[in-house]
């Protein structure tokens, strides 16, 4: 099997996931496998787990918002995902791996417009989950310039986040812990 093909079934088993989820209005459990699959995201660089990890993001905040208010709008937009994400399952399951991408682009792009009122808290989420997923992607070593285009952040925004989420401060402190313990074991 190649590279390829093992990203594919990790994101497969991670979509079925999602949709047991967002049956259940589990918001607990998109937001963990949220940041799961941002380790596929890193290690295969494909939309496919990029794009999962901000679905699981945005629905997670979406759920959790929605919930016991606005229930009736919420439950129009979960059995919307529900049909979406079974199409997308099901072309995964067929190897059409690029229309999938498509349709599941096609449920981020359009998320914004489950409630006109709240459009702008809605659009924000988004921003913030793609800020989100690139931030650990880039902890696990993935540059800025590449996170820029992939999720079409502007650069400077993409500072300014990691500038509020002090990772290289964390990196800092990593790199200083592995020089301790690397002296200390010479000594």
């Amino acid at each position: 099997m190649t590279q390829k093909y093992d990203w594919y079934l990790d994101s497969l088993s991670i979509l079925r996931k999602t949709l047991r989820a967002v049956k259940e209005y589990d918001w607990g459990k998109l937001k963990d496998m949220s940041s799961q699959t941002i380790h596929s995201a890193v290690i295969f660089d494909e939309k496919l787990p990029k794009y999962t990890a901000i679905l699981n993001y945005v629905l997670a905040k979406v759920i959790e918002r929605y919930y016991t208010k606005k229930r009736d709008r919420l439950d129009i937009l979960v059995k919307n995902v529900i049909k979406a994400l079974e199409k997308i399952i099901n072309l995964l399951e067929n190897k059409r791996i690029e229309d999938a991408v498509n349709e599941l682009e096609k449920i981020i792009n359009h998320i914004d417009i489950f409630d006109q009122k709240e459009s702008h808290y809605l659009r924000k989420v988004l921003d913030k989950a793609k800020l989100k997923v690139a931030y650990f992607m880039h902890r696990h070593g993935v540059s800025l310039r590449k996170l820029s285009e992939d999720f079409n952040i502007p650069i400077n925004e993409l500072l300014d986040y990691m500038g509020k989420t002090k990772v290289y401060e964390d990196i800092e402190e990593e790199v200083d812990e592995k020089i301790k313990d690397v002296e200390e074991f010479f000594e």
